[in-house]
């Protein structure tokens, strides 16, 4: 019995200082530095943020870096929207949600890319032929950027992407005045 009136006094004693050590720390923490507390709205709901005064540039840091991930988020629906509409073979839809993420990425070669395809397919060869020539000038231009900087293998990459680029504008070339000549042609 003396035992277990020892571990219990112990016991009391250690709760004691470990709830009046916390209600110090809070006290002078707080006296220190006020708390800041902060929330964002995402796609994936509210954050609730926080920490101590001194952290409120780290804390709107934090807010900023979620907001380009939402503007991401948004902008990746968009797209595998579009792709999700081009496996149903619904261009005109898939179109609209590729031209959406345009609107948030406007110089995204991946948009672009997927854009030039879906023009292509939906038989929308001047818009085709238009995101090709977009297309080409950006990776003319990253050439030249990658030569000026002696990247030699992405040289090598970037003029092997022009050069497919520079076929595809043919072929559709090809493929509108084959449209313009046939019989169904308007």
């Amino acid at each position: 019995m003396k035992k277990i009136t020892k571990i219990f006094t112990i016991g009391s004693v250690m709760l004691f200082l470990i709830l009046f050590g916390i209600s110090q720390y809070k006290y002078i923490r707080v006296k220190v530095s006020p708390i800041y507390t902060t929330t964002h709205r995402s796609n994936a709901g509210v954050i609730a943020m926080g920490g101590m005064a001194s952290d409120k540039d780290k804390i709107d840091s934090f807010k900023n870096d979620l907001e380009k991930k939402d503007t991401l988020g948004i902008y990746q629906d968009y797209i595998n929207s579009a792709i999700a509409y081009k496996e149903k073979g619904d261009y005109e839809k898939a179109i609209k949600e590729a031209l959406e993420a345009l609107k948030i990425y406007p110089n995204n070669w991946t948009t672009h890319s997927v854009l030039v395809d879906l023009y292509e397919l939906a038989g929308k060869y001047d818009l085709a032929l238009k995101e090709y020539d977009w297309l080409i000038l950006y990776q003319e231009k990253a050439l030249k950027d990658s030569a000026n900087k002696g990247y030699e293998t992405d040289v090598g990459r970037r003029e092997k992407i022009v050069n497919d680029l520079k076929e595809g504008h043919k072929r559709v070339e090809e493929l509108k005045a084959k449209s313009e000549t046939s019989p169904t042609a308007n």
